[in-house]
């Protein structure tokens, strides 16, 4: 008599981290899996094994995504990932999304509120810290 799939845990983390990869089109983040219910240890197993792929320190995404044919957008979910959410497309790269113009960034634009943490200044990306008041610009590149 086989078990039901439901019945063994493994498949219930499974399952609980594809609904949640699935809405951020694949990516998750190391605290996001731990959610789930995997170790860290778990995940550095799951990394090796090559049923994730780890894109930078703390931010995998599921392999059967990366197979899957892309959508045009799909690294902006990173961004928005490792603003821990916070960030929204803006200016020029918005422009893009929307499909608004012939706007050609070379940098991805982001906004973010004013208290976000300090490592949003070592990005990629063009970030802007917007409050109520004013808002300020720091521009990087790597």
């Amino acid at each position: 008599m086989p078990i039901e799939r439901h019945l063994w845990p493994q498949n219930a983390r499974r399952d609980k981290l594809w609904e949640l990869a699935a809405g951020q089109r694949g990516y998750f983040t190391a605290a996001q899996a731990v959610q789930a219910g995997y170790s860290h240890q778990a995940q550095h197993f799951h990394v090796r094994r090559g049923n994730w792929l780890r894109i930078e320190r703390g931010l995998y995404r599921l392999r059967e995504f990366a197979m899957l044919p892309g959508q045009e957008h799909d690294h902006l979910v990173r961004w928005w990932l490792w603003s821990s959410r916070r960030a929204i497309v803006s200016h020029l790269s918005a422009l893009v999304v929307h499909d608004l113009g012939i706007a050609d960034p070379a940098e991805i634009h982001l906004t973010v509120p004013q208290d976000s943490g300090g490592r949003m200044t070592r990005s990629p990306c063009t970030v802007r810290r917007c409050s109520p008041a004013r808002s300020r610009t720091v521009r990087n590149s790597r």
